[in-house]
This record gives structure tokens, C-alpha cells and sequence, in this order.
């Protein structure tokens, strides 16, 4: 999992408000957003990486 306590020198804030479909928990919510997060902090290190 990506520790953003670690990665906040990227200079970057990303805020995620949302609602959740029905059944999802919040350990799901948690999850997905890691990911994006994740993939997020990979394009801003390797922007030729493709387009999002």
C-alpha cells in the first residue's frame, strides 16, 4: 500500500468525495482509492507511461 505520510515531496493532494454503491464497505472504498493513488503517484513519476 502507498504511505502518502511518506510521499507528500510529490507536492500533490488528491481528495476523493464520493458515495458508495450499495453493499460496497468501507475496506473497499479504502482499497480502490489506494489504488488510484498508486497509479496516480506512478504516472507523476513516469509520465511516458501512456495516456490515463
Amino acid at each position: 500500500m502507498l504511505d502518502l505520510n511518506l510521499e507528500r515531496g510529490w507536492g500533490n493532494i488528491v481528495t476523493l468525495i464520493g458515495r458508495f454503491k450499495p453493499g460496497v464497505t468501507v475496506a473497499q472504498a479504502l482499497d480502490d482509492a489506494n489504488r488510484a493513488a498508486q497509479y496516480l503517484f506512478q504516472r507523476e513519476v513516469s509520465p511516458d507511461s501512456g495516456p490515463l
